[in-house]
């Protein structure tokens, strides 16, 4: 019985060392909390991401991703940045960030007084940009707001109604909607140890493919209706705004590499219907791999050219937004 007793006792000794392990050097989130202005976001602390790409992060008290600064202090610029995951950008370290990029052209081009706020929160949507990025805005003392999309943002998240704010439907009306928060408080006040972090990445992962998938299958790939009304929304609520849309690539099919895709096209008419300054980096990453056949997707400890972008794709990103926005900001 002892021999039991201390088996049972070694093996938990072993899974917490393990745990503890796998926090400090692997993976720690900081977790979610609810903003009584900005809805719910991440909380402040510090990240660890090791199992795409690697980085240690913060995430300061104005719930972005950097150095605490203080959003009163008068600057000539202050661009707030919101996307998702691929914004906040886990994977790569803080100077690799698109944005941070984008902020070193403009410093190298002789304007110092610039802020780039990196706002990027892990799951957001078009919905969301929409119905917080005035708040956004008006907490970080801001004007200028650059909105981060990808083919997901249409493809799954929506009209996903298990996300904080999603886009509801009805003919050819669309308006927004919040789902209760209650539904997520059990999964925020959860221990966030690497298990229960795979666990939930895993089940997410699966459940939202399969929702995207049913979702996909009742839609056109389009999105032509969805991508007008975002636009002209977009428009309509941030007077100063860009779009930039981070494309999925197949680098396996050099003949499509280029090619833009339904969404990608509309996506486009839509910015120019609403004179929204936008960018799609797909020429730019297809070129890349065609001249060094390094994909501008994938890492190391990851499949090369599937998930987010690495440190080239953030740099060729942050390029591309330096040019499309410093002449809107330039004296």
């Amino acid at each position: 019985m002892k021999q039991w007793i201390r088996a049972v006792f070694a093996f938990l000794l072993a899974l917490l060392c393990w745990e503890t392990l796998l926090t400090f050097l692997n993976e720690r989130t900081t977790g979610y909390t609810i903003d009584q202005t900005l809805g719910e976001v991440e909380r402040p602390g510090v990240a660890v991401n090791g199992k795409e790409g690697f980085s240690v992060f913060r995430i300061n008290s104005d719930y972005c991703r950097g150095a605490e600064f203080d959003p009163r202090e008068s600057v000539q610029h202050r661009v707030v940045v919101l996307g998702d995951s691929f914004t906040e950008a886990a994977q790569v370290d803080d100077k690799s960030v698109y944005v941070q990029v984008a902020l070193q052209k403009f410093v190298k081009d002789g304007l110092h007084n610039i802020q780039m706020i990196n706002a990027g929160q892990s799951g957001k949507s078009p919905a969301y940009y929409l119905a917080f990025g005035k708040q956004w805005l008006d907490h970080l003392h801001s004007n200028f707001l650059v909105i981060q999309l990808n083919e997901g943002d249409f493809t799954a998240n929506f009209y996903d109604p298990s996300v904080d704010v999603y886009v509801k439907r009805s003919g050819n009306e669309f308006t927004l909607q919040h789902s209760l928060q209650k539904q997520r408080e059990f999964a925020r006040r959860l221990p966030r140890s690497s298990v229960l972090i795979r666990l939930k990445a895993v089940l997410g992962e699966w459940s939202g493919e399969r929702a995207a998938r049913d979702r996909q299958e009742a839609r056109p790939t389009a999105f032509l209706k969805e991508t007008l009304w975002f636009m002209h929304e977009a428009r309509r609520a941030f007077p100063h705004v860009a779009v930039v849309y981070i494309p999925r690539m197949y680098y396996h099919n050099l003949n499509t590499l280029s090619q833009l895709t339904p969404l990608e096209v509309s996506l486009e008419r839509a910015a120019q219907a609403e004179g929204i300054p936008y960018i799609n980096v797909r020429p730019q990453y297809a070129q890349y791999f065609l001249e060094t056949h390094q994909p501008c997707h994938g890492f190391n400890n990851s499949i090369p050219g599937k998930g987010h972008i690495n440190g080239y794709g953030h740099r060729l990103l942050g390029e591309e937004l330096y040019k499309l926005i410093s002449p809107l900001l330039k004296p």
